[in-house]
């Protein structure tokens, strides 16, 4: 995802799971595209754009590979905290097995609340 109206959406009214260096927001897919989505929001806080672009790419390795295989169709927003400077790439791993839990865990209940016949969108 990368639309910035899309993002906010998902940001306000998500369900929001709190780690050490991010925020995450979850919500049922917005798009309805059957699989799910992520993006993610790492602003400046002070440090140098190869900094960021270095955080981004581990994210995203992240996010393809431990939070999004296998998830259920839902749209994560992944705000990086200010104090995610240079977290090792142990902490990310470990951060995206909790998120991958936590999805998990609530995507039942987001689910349901977005389709509240029970029956499934064509």
């Amino acid at each position: 995802m990368t639309r910035g109206p899309e993002l906010r959406e998902i940001a306000r009214t998500g369900k929001r799971l709190r780690t050490e260096h991010l925020d995450v927001r979850v919500v049922a897919s917005l798009s309805h595209a059957g699989h799910p989505r992520a993006g993610l929001v790492v602003p400046k806080h002070g440090r140098s754009a190869v900094d960021r672009n270095r955080l981004k790419r581990r994210l995203r390795e992240i996010v393809r590979t431990r939070i999004l295989s296998g998830a259920p169709p839902i749209d994560l927003v992944l705000h990086v905290r200010p104090t995610a400077s240079q977290p090792p790439i142990e902490d990310l791993t470990a951060i995206g097995e909790q998120t991958h839990r936590e999805a998990h865990r609530i995507a039942p209940r987001l689910l349901a609340v977005s389709n509240p016949t029970g029956q499934r969108e064509r």
